[in-house]
């Protein structure tokens, strides 16, 4: 058997852990990853980093230039994520390094005042109208590279600057037609809230969605990573997004009191768009949800990190990894593919359409009739056109010979 192995395949089996300890008197970034000789070659490259006996790990101070040694030495060679057990600091030395290695970056530095105060009054109307703060920072990070692009305050842009923008880094980059819809959608927030703009909105197309398939895990691919979990938070973590179909920031979102085990529902509240809705609860995994919570003691969120707070994305992302590489599955798999699962697995299930809709919190039924494209089990139980003509002519043929009809190449 030949196995081609890639740089991606490498890449994704190995992932190097840093995280923010306290050693020798001072702030450490300590690097913890699984033995293997090239990695320890690159922690040893890296200036200033020494070993620590008792702790069993490579650590150096913890500073933004020492963060940007690790992702420079170990870039090709592994993912590295950062645990400082801090969100909020966690996303400066990762903001830092994204800016170091975008050559869009210095856009964003161009930005006129005028054109900064429009930005944020665009930002102010955003929060006032309940968009998400994870929206605001999409759509402010593309409004200041645009402006910035163009060096111009909004009430002078013209189309013109539009069409440049979008070749130079849309079409150029090559870009989803996802991430070009955000910018125009951006740019309408804008115009609508900054007055003297000169843009009509009505003249912003926007491209077409493209209509890429969700990819899903099969029934048994889904039992072997659940299989193969030994810590019970992890299990719980993996269980309940693929058991309720919840987007990772859902579950990282729920609180205790958000389980109802009488009733075997989750209270989701304030999912995508705001809206709270309720979903079932496994009736298999709710003793283990009891049992976790016994053993953990979490005080407020359900899956709580290590100061107690809100428990990091980027943890489930490499506990479902971990879980994938562990039960021998050769996918790139997401947490989000288990909400896909889910939906696909319903339907298969004979679960009604319109029930699964309610169950994710879609807004249009339009959205969740994309698992009716996915869905294997009504299609597979479509005989081919030939293999109903062959069973034809072998009922033609059953009372002159009993042999049956075989297809020949020759």
């Amino acid at each position: 058997m030949i196995i081609n192995i890639t740089i991606h395949d490498i890449m994704k089996q190995y992932v190097i852990t840093v995280k923010k300890i306290y050693h020798r008197n001072a702030d450490q970034l300590a690097l913890f990853f699984p033995y293997d000789p090239k990695l320890i070659e690159a922690a040893r490259g890296i200036d200033g980093i020494r070993w620590s006996k008792t702790r069993h790990c490579w650590y150096l101070p913890a500073t933004h230039e020492n963060f940007l040694k690790i992702t420079g030495a170990f870039k090709g060679k592994a993912w590295v994520d950062l645990q400082t057990g801090n969100d909020t600091e966690t996303a400066t030395l990762k903001k830092v390094v994204k800016q170091k290695d975008s050559p869009l970056s210095p856009y964003k530095n161009k930005v006129t005042p005028a054109a900064r105060e429009q930005v944020d009054m665009m930002v102010r109307n955003l929060h006032a109208n309940g968009y998400s703060d994870s929206s605001i920072r999409v759509y402010k990070s593309m409004i200041e590279l645009f402006l910035g692009f163009t060096g111009k305050d909004a009430g002078k842009i013209d189309m013109e600057d539009v069409r440049d923008f979008q070749y130079h880094f849309w079409v150029k980059h090559d870009y989803s037609n996802a991430t070009q819809r955000q910018f125009i959608a951006a740019l309408k927030h804008l115009i609508a809230v900054v007055p003297g703009v000169q843009l009509d909105p009505e003249t912003l197309d926007l491209p077409r969605k493209e209509k890429n398939l969700p990819k899903v895990l099969s029934e048994e691919e889904i039992m072997s990573i659940l299989g193969v979990i030994r810590n019970m938070k992890h299990f719980v973590i993996l269980g309940i997004l693929y058991s309720s179909g919840l987007r990772v920031g859902e579950l990282l979102n729920l609180k205790i009191e958000d389980l109802d085990f009488d009733r075997m529902q989750i209270h989701i509240r304030h999912g995508k768009g705001k809206k709270d809705r309720y979903v079932g609860m496994s009736r298999h995994l709710a003793p283990v949800i009891r049992n976790y919570i016994m053993k953990y003691r979490p005080q407020e969120y359900l899956i709580a990190g290590q100061q107690g707070g809100k428990y990091t994305a980027s943890s489930v992302r490499q506990i479902l990894k971990r879980a994938v590489r562990e039960a021998g599955i050769q996918k790139h798999v997401t947490p989000h593919m288990l909400r896909h699962s889910y939906a696909t697995h319903m339907l298969e299930g004979g679960v009604d359409i319109r029930h699964i809709q309610e169950l994710l919190g879609h807004n249009k039924p339009e959205t969740t009739m994309i698992y009716t494209h996915v869905t294997t089990k009504q299609l597979t139980d479509i005989k081919s056109p030939l293999d109903q003509l062959v069973e034809k002519l072998e009922r033609d043929n059953k009372n002159n010979s009993d042999e049956k009809l075989l297809l020949s190449g020759k």
